[in-house]
């Protein structure tokens, strides 16, 4: 007997085995050509301009002291591994999205004990879905992948305790306590798992067995503690602004968009009555796919729209209700996907519509379809599975495909959404990048047409004349942005930046000052007044600003650089040499660093240090190292006279 378990136990364990291994080859196929794709919309914020993933240390004290910081520290973490470099933080998305759908298989094969190709073919549908392209390729939502991860392994980690024996033996609990740790980090990931214990309860009283089944007491025991994170991290981000004026407005934080002009709890949940049947309407048919969906609030609740909406899903919701015995499926798939969604398409004030909330609920689709798929003949089953798979794989290596070029990307969009200002914005940034500005300021004008209020129109614009040299218009655009929007700090420090930049530091000084009257703790405000004021001769107050922005942003190298002059200038070049020290070292090709660095430490004595900078420079810049070795050569004959 013992053979025949051994024997069955490496059988179960190699078809286990090939079954996850056609999962990570299938994810890296459709989307190992992602590897590249650059920074898209609040992956700047969030990942490029977030001091707080700077220094590892930092993001591991800050884990729970953020609803965020466990996806803060893996960004940290790849920062440190390669700074900005997009490659590291792509393969870890991929990588979380290969486990997260492993772990689907493995909950499947519980829904489909002795099916397993069902479970495999779910699981690929979960890999392959053209929908999953934004919680992966778009890096900063790595947040959802992450937190969905976490879930599914607090759900299977949950089954296999409940799996265990019935003794409450040392295996249970240890499995039980890793539910609730995972159930924890999903949460402090994204609070949209909040829905865990709901989720858990759903899955318990659909899929595990009668003869485990616990009575409604005992399953409020286990469920208890797992509510214990979403009341901690609701009380955080939910409960404790929503108690404040403006109540849950306060929570979203959304740009002002023409189509959020009507946003309020109460419209957002009459919107998204809509939003379910457009999401499910890309959950059949996955097309028309869009970052920016410029999805308008409602402006009235009651609209026709909006009351057949609502009626369709209460006919839904009603069905699964009535369908729970006869196609138990259908039931769990129905209920799944609108308890998954509930947390961010209900109350919560957002922008209404973004394909990487499917992420999670999309597992309720993938039940439904599996449904069908288990009443066709086993043949049938599995050619249709292989050519539905197949489709998916090919629409998500082309909609990954179109990541890769931000310009076809956003062009693709503006079909899809032709009065977003968003997306006008983000292609002129695209084009604007490439140099290409008789292409990208009428689109930055058009955006400006359909929204005069949106204030990085007006920052982007004022950038694209400043590139073109037309100073005065790039002035005029930003003073218009501050006559509606008088208390956005951009819009300061752009104005402080032109003006330095034309010389004028007395108009640049008074600018940034006012700029940091709104944003005190902004190291570039306080970057850029330095070199105003250093620039009017008031050596002392620009250093101390040029210190603030270290203080603030200790990792950019022009910081320190332009400390040492003001330094220098101030009559302290023991100190001047040290801030050159530090920027060649957070660049070590920062020339002019290197060199100011070199000729400090000739006057200050020390050739030694003189010679090892010169031979960096010379490998640098040649024609530099040149000056320096003139400098040198001059500096040893006047010691010799």
């Amino acid at each position: 007997m013992l053979g025949l378990r051994t024997d069955s136990s490496k059988k179960k364990w190699r078809i286990n085995s090939a079954a996850l291994a056609c999962i990570a080859v299938l994810g890296g196929l459709i989307y190992g050509h992602t590897l590249n794709v650059p920074w898209y919309l609040d992956d700047i914020r969030a990942i490029v301009e977030n001091q707080s993933i700077r220094q590892f240390p930092s993001a591991l004290d800050n884990l729970f002291a953020s609803s965020r910081g466990m996806a803060d520290l893996t960004l940290a973490l790849n920062y440190s591994i390669g700074g900005t470099n997009v490659v590291s933080y792509h393969l870890v998305n991929i990588v979380i999205h290969l486990i997260t759908s492993c772990l689907v298989f493995l909950l499947l094969k519980r829904v489909f004990p002795s099916r397993l190709p069902l479970a495999l073919c779910g699981a690929l549908i979960f890999v392959a879905h053209p929908l999953q392209t934004q919680a992966v390729t778009y890096i900063v939502q790595r947040m959802t992948s992450l937190a969905a991860m976490f879930f599914f392994l607090a759900v299977y980690l949950y089954i296999l305790a409940r799996e265990s024996s019935r003794n409450q033996s040392t295996r249970h609990w240890l499995l039980y306590g890793g539910a609730l740790l995972s159930g924890a980090l999903a949460v402090f990931v994204k609070p949209n798992t909040a829905v865990l214990p709901v989720a858990i309860l759903l899955f318990d009283r659909y899929f595990l067995s009668h003869e485990r089944r616990l009575s409604w007491q005992q399953m409020l025991g286990y469920m208890a503690p797992f509510a214990l994170a979403p009341l901690w991290v609701a009380a955080q981000i939910l409960f404790v602004p929503a108690l404040t004026e403006g109540g849950l407005a306060n929570v979203s934080g959304v740009p002002a968009l023409i189509h959020l002009r009507n946003l309020s709890p109460i419209n957002y949940l009459v919107t998204e009555f809509s939003v379910i049947w457009h999401y499910l309407r890309l959950l059949f048919i996955p097309y028309g796919q869009a970052l920016d969906y410029d999805y308008p609030i409602v402006a009235t609740l009651w609209n026709l729209k909006s009351l057949i909406a609502l009626l369709g899903i209460a006919a839904l919701l009603t069905a699964a209700t009535f369908l729970r015995k006869r196609l138990p499926l259908v039931s769990a798939g129905i209920f799944w996907f609108f308890l998954c969604l509930s947390v961010e398409s209900t109350v919560i004030p957002l922008d209404p519509v973004f394909e990487h909330r499917l992420y999670i609920p999309i597992f309720g689709f993938i039940l439904v379809v599996m449904a069908g798929f288990a009443r066709l003949p086993r043949q049938t089953a599995l050619i249709s599975g292989a050519l539905l798979i197949g489709l998916l794989a090919l629409l998500t290596w082309q909609r990954n495909q179109l990541w890769n070029d931000p310009i076809a990307f956003y062009q693709d969009n503006l079909k899809r959404a032709p009065r977003s200002e968003r997306v006008h914005v983000e292609l002129a940034n695209a084009y604007r990048k490439q140099g290409r500005l008789a292409e990208a300021i009428p689109l930055y004008q058009r955006a400006l047409e359909i929204n005069p209020d949106y204030v990085l129109i007006h920052i982007n614009l004022s950038k694209a004349y400043a590139d073109q040299g037309d100073f005065s218009k790039a002035v005029a655009i930003l003073q218009d942005g501050l006559r509606s929007n008088g208390s956005h700090f951009k819009l300061y420090n752009n104005l402080g930046v032109i003006y330095n930049r034309l010389g004028k530091f007395s108009n640049a000084a008074t600018y940034l000052q006012k700029g940091l009257q709104f944003e005190p703790d902004n190291a570039s405000l306080h970057f850029n007044l330095g070199l105003a004021i250093d620039r009017l001769g008031h050596y002392d107050e620009a250093i101390v600003h040029f210190r603030r922005a270290i203080a603030l942003e200790g990792s950019n190298p022009d910081y320190h650089f332009n400390l040492g002059l003001s330094l220098y200038r101030n009559g302290n070049p023991a100190e001047a040499l040290g801030s050159f020290m530090a920027a060649a070292q957070l660049d070590p090709a920062h020339v002019k660093a290197l060199f100011n660095a070199a000729v400090l430490s000739l006057e200050l004595g020390d050739p030694v240090t003189t010679r090892s900078l010169a031979a960096k420079l010379k490998a640098l810049d040649p024609e530099i190292a040149q000056k320096l070795e003139l400098r040198i050569t001059q500096g040893m004959r006047q010691n010799n006279r």
